[in-house]
This record gives C-alpha cells, structure tokens and sequence, in this order.
C-alpha cells in the first residue's frame, strides 16, 4: 500500500494505536517527520512516547493504524527490519558492548571484510572518518566503558550511521547529560542535519 507523501515529508503515522491488557498506551495518534529537520515529540510521562518509538522501531509489531516511510508501508516485523529500512533508533538505555572500543561497536552486526577477514584496519578508518565528521575528539580505539554518556550516544549515533540510517530517532537524549555534554550533542545533531 502507498500513500502520497508531500515531498517534504519522511515518514507518515497514521491514526496509530496500541493498547496493552488493562492500557491504551497510544490512542489515535498521527504526525509526520519532515525530511532535513529535527522533530521533537514533547509528552508527559507515560504518554506514550516510547510506546511510539517501539512501533517505528520495529519492536511493538501489533499496533492498529498505518505508518509509511518514504510514501511505502512500512511495518518491520522486528529491530533488525526497521534498521535495515533505514529507522534506527538510540534507546534511553545505551545497547553498546561496554568491553568493546568504540570501532568494535561502530560496526557490530556490520562489519566490514577484505577477502574473507575481517578488515580492523578499514574499520579504524572509517570510525575515524565518521567521527571527524561530526568533529567529534574520540579515540576511535578506546573502550566504550571508559567513555561519558554523551560519548556513548554519539558511538550509538554513528553505529545508525554505519547502518543507512535515513531516520534516527533518539529517546530522552538529553535526560541524563551535563550541560556541556547537551553542547556537544547538540552540535552533533546539528551537524547530521546539515549533512542531510
């Protein structure tokens, strides 16, 4: 099924439900996420913010209404789906492998090979080059446990990169920053906004 997007418009919800034995976590909701900017989704707690995020992400698969991502329907049978479409999504709960540095992370589930090896080296690179590009100062070889949270959220961001993300959708990002840590993040985002 297809559904006319305007040109400026990503992803299209609409009419969107979901109710849990005893809960209507969401009820009727429709929006759109216009292409090249940031969308903020502002509710209380328990208004079904992250409920949303799940059916976007691919995770909440039984849900009444319709989504359609780039004029398409879109309904992922699971994370992996959604992300593979081009939707992912940096959760308030950071899903990073603490022993890991942060080129391990910036690739799990897709990394790179020269032949049939893994190519360390081509990884480092990119990580590198990914992280210069958001002017981000982060040893691309460090463990992500010795990192601040705003140092995670941004491997996690470049970790969607890595993945065609085309919609990147960030839960309560700011909830548990300092100041100058809501700075840097916020020039990060600056910065994949203007790169489109």
């Amino acid at each position: 099924m297809a559904y006319k997007c305007p040109e400026h418009v990503f992803l299209h919800a609409d009419h969107i439900s979901k109710i849990y034995p005893g809960t209507k976590a969401l009820d009727d909701v429709s929006f759109d996420l216009l292409k090249g900017k940031v969308n903020v989704l502002i509710g209380e707690n328990g208004a079904g913010k992250s409920t949303l995020i799940k059916v976007l992400a691919g995770i909440n698969t039984h849900f009444q209404g319709e989504v359609f991502f780039n004029g398409q329907s879109f309904h992922p049978k699971n994370p992996n789906e959604s992300q593979q479409m081009g939707i992912s999504v940096v959760h308030q709960e950071l899903k990073l492998a603490e022993t890991l540095s942060v080129t391990e992370n910036m690739f799990l589930g897709n990394l790179m090979y020269k032949g049939k090896l893994v190519d360390w080296q081509g990884m480092r690179k990119k990580a590198r080059e990914m992280l210069q590009s958001l002017h981000v100062e982060l040893d691309e070889n460090a463990l992500v446990d010795t990192l601040s949270v705003a140092q995670k959220q941004i491997v996690e961001i470049c970790k969607a990169m890595n993945h065609n993300c085309q919609v990147l959708i960030m839960d309560e990002p700011s909830a548990v920053l300092t100041d100058r840590e809501l700075d840097i993040l916020f020039d990060v985002i600056d910065r994949l906004v203007k790169s489109g």
